[in-house]
């Protein structure tokens, strides 16, 4: 707003030459030659300095300004006056609690400097107003401290979130406030906190019922302008966030069905569980099992039912288990076990027969009365287990066996009849050849935007051309080049002809979209990543745009600052970030919120119960609420049902990606389906699924890719 003043004089000439004084300085000028005029202009303008004559017919100066005090009182009252007896200096200061007497005549720079000392103190005193205000309305809870650390004044919304009285605290150190908190805020550190100097950070702050509340503070040195530094303290309460992140970091670690663990906890479980064997020299034995002709039960008494007879399943092999076992749930009917630190083989073997002994008895569900039995696999580290993966995969061979008996059995691995190593060896030296050979090819998978029925993007997945066998899915092969390191030459490939059929696409216009390749862990902390991107970008001449980097948690946790700094340098090019599998892991919300992200990919293990289960539906819905409020794109992976993909559009899911769309399929095709679909005459209303087939009755199983 500008700067307004108003010049009251009862003689036409100082107005005029005040006004030609002033003329050169950005203010809004108003005049008037009597007290009575002064307040109407008042009335209708908002003015922040009045210069005024003292003795005017009618009104004085000070009468006017007495009145112009009560009506408005942030306004700098400025005396002009020749007369500078004593009774009118003190009639103006007690009437109208002037701001200057300025005496006639004017030094021309002088009165220019007062004007602008006034504006200045003015907007100071506006600005105090303000932070007054603020200081006492705003709902984030403040206290000020003195340079020793101890409260000298709180807010309403201290009082509110703490429970404690002004009177409580005053006077008090306000780290005692809490029972823990770091160093640097020690009293004795304080001293060298320097107005620089900030501290932000998680504290658990004790209300004045004993009760302990999570606290996000922001403790800051201010540089006082006529005294020591002082200290100001944000308190913000995240137990609302807190109670969110733990919510998420259940359904994140179990299973939404039966509340068991899930395959990410049951992993988690693993990997101690199999360390500490090696440690302790102890025997670790895994089971697998598989529920028997549950797919008939499915698909004749319904989903629902089935669902129930899981969680029924659930219980019974739960009252199976001892303290320190594993139960967790894979997904379907599948169920795994960890048995750690076994003292003899046979203790592995005495829990599956109580398995099948639970299993004798029929399951009850409301009107039905059904017979299932388990299929039980066993894997152990004196079996042929060298790795938490090998156990999980013997184990899972083994319920094969068991079932191929007809079931209702448990099956020990052999690792002399199941000696896996000559096909890994052998599928390594495939890798090498496919490498020379360049067997490698991409297929795309559309990610479609179901407001307007577009696809707006596609994800990058790799096939193996084998000679003999014809389209290789990653699954046979991927976690192979992991261990063995041809995985960096296999996804250097894929970067190039990534980048390759990127340009393709753009430079004839046919299929413009963004483009997202997966990287693997050991990809993304190879020394080289971003001068290799940087050169295929230049070499190919790509808007980095059209390009976005896939990533997992699970490769970001490894090193987290390093994680950011290769992502922030992704970025600053102008590359999209995609975090993958979100969901899966844990990730507080100070944590991803320090991650450069441009999209997040909720996991389909979220997806394939929606919408019938209300957990997962309210998951989901918090998932998108979240990626909302942190400026992220949102895609959906693995939708598979036209119900699915309904739910997901309603809740504003801005792209979705699965085998109810479309699988991945060869450049010719995905180029077909981009130019079928975005079609500008294609409408959203007369859209069907790519692969072409009905909604009401498809509901194909996704690939892992």
């Amino acid at each position: 707003m500008q700067n307004s003043l108003l010049l009251v004089d009862d003689e036409p000439n100082v107005s005029t030459s005040l006004l030609r004084l002033l003329r050169k300085e950005n203010y809004q000028v108003f005049t008037a030659e009597s007290g009575e005029k002064a307040l109407e202009i008042l009335q209708k303008n908002p003015i922040k300095v009045i210069v005024s004559d003292q003795r005017m017919p009618n009104m004085t100066g000070s009468e006017l300004f007495a009145q112009v005090k009560e009506k408005y009182p942030d306004t700098i009252r400025i005396i002009l006056s020749g007369y500078t007896d004593f009774e009118s200096i003190s009639d103006a200061i007690n009437k109208g609690s002037i701001y200057k007497f300025l005496e006639k005549p004017w030094n021309n720079e002088v009165f220019r400097a007062e004007i602008r000392q006034a504006f200045d103190t003015q907007g100071l005193m506006q600005r105090n107003q303000q932070l007054n205000h603020l200081f006492e309305s705003t709902i984030e809870a403040i206290t000020i401290c003195n340079e020793q650390g101890c409260i000298e004044s709180v807010n309403p919304a201290f009082c509110h979130l703490t429970d404690f009285f002004p009177i409580d605290v005053i006077g008090k150190p306000l780290m005692d406030l809490f029972k823990i908190y770091p160093q640097e805020l020690s009293p004795e550190n304080l001293e060298v906190f320097s107005p620089e100097d900030e501290w932000h950070g998680e504290l658990a702050c004790q209300k004045n019922n004993g009760d302990t509340l999570p606290v996000w503070l922001s403790f800051m040195s201010i540089k006082g302008a006529y005294k020591d530094p002082y200290f100001v303290a944000l308190f913000i309460d995240i137990s609302e966030q807190k109670r969110k992140e733990a919510h998420i970091e259940f359904q994140a670690y179990h299973d939404a069905l039966t509340g068991l663990a899930n395959r990410r906890l049951f992993n988690d479980h693993l990997d101690l569980a199999f360390h500490q064997s090696k440690r302790d020299s102890k025997e670790l034995a895994v089971l697998f099992l598989d529920l028997d002709r549950f797919k008939i039960i499915n698909d004749t008494l319904g989903h629902t039912i089935g669902d129930v007879l899981l969680i029924e399943v659930s219980k019974r092999l739960s009252s199976v288990i001892r303290k320190g076992e594993t139960l967790a749930r894979f997904g379907g009917d599948e169920f795994v076990i960890i048995l750690p630190s076994l003292h003899m083989h046979l203790d592995c073997e005495t829990v599956a027969q109580k398995i099948l002994e639970v299993f004798k008895e029929p399951f009850k569900i409301g009107a039905h009365c059904i017979y299932t039995t388990p299929s039980i696999g066993i894997s152990t580290t004196r079996t042929g287990g060298g790795s938490p993966e090998s156990l999980v995969r013997y184990a899972d061979t083994a319920m094969y066996q068991a079932k191929a008996v007809g079931g209702n059995a448990y099956h020990l691995y052999d690792a002399i009849k199941n000696n896996p190593h000559s096909n890994l060896l052998q599928t390594e030296s495939s890798l090498h050849e496919a490498i020379k050979n360049d067997e490698f090819l991409l297929h795309y998978q559309p990610q479609i935007d179901p407001h307007s029925g577009k696809i707006a993007n596609a994800e990058a997945l790799v096939r193996w051309q084998h000679p003999d066998k014809g389209i290789q899915s990653p699954a046979s092969f991927i976690h192979i080049a992991e261990q063995n390191g041809l995985i960096l030459p296999i996804g250097q490939h894929i970067m190039h002809q990534a980048c390759k059929q990127l340009e393709k696409w753009w430079r004839h216009q046919d299929t413009p979209c963004q483009l997202s390749v997966n990287l693997s862990a050991r990809q993304f902390n190879e020394p080289n990543l971003l001068k290799d991107i940087c050169d295929l970008i230049s070499k190919y001449h790509l808007d980095p745009a059209w390009l976005e980097i896939e990533v997992t948690e699970s490769i970001l946790i490894n090193d987290f600052n390093d994680s950011i700094k290769i992502l922030k340098a992704l970025r600053e090019i102008g590359i999209g970030i995609a975090l993958d599998d979100f969901g899966t892991g844990y990730s507080s919300l100070s944590y991803l919120k320090q991650l450069p992200i441009t999209t997040l990919k909720i996991d389909q293990s979220f997806i394939k119960e929606l919408p019938m289960d209300s957990k997962s539906c309210a998951i989901t819905h918090l998932l998108l609420g979240l990626s909302k409020k942190l400026g992220m794109r949102v895609v959906a992976e693995g939708v598979e049902t036209h119900e699915q993909y309904d739910f997901l559009k309603s809740e504003g899911c801005d792209l979705i990606q699965g085998y109810y769309i479309s699988p991945a399929v060869n450049n010719t095709k995905f180029e077909s389906l981009v130019k079928r679909t975005n079609n500008v005459n294609n409408t959203v209303s007369n859209k069907i699924p790519l692969r072409g087939l009905q909604p009401s009755n498809y509901n194909a199983p996704s690939t892992p890719d």
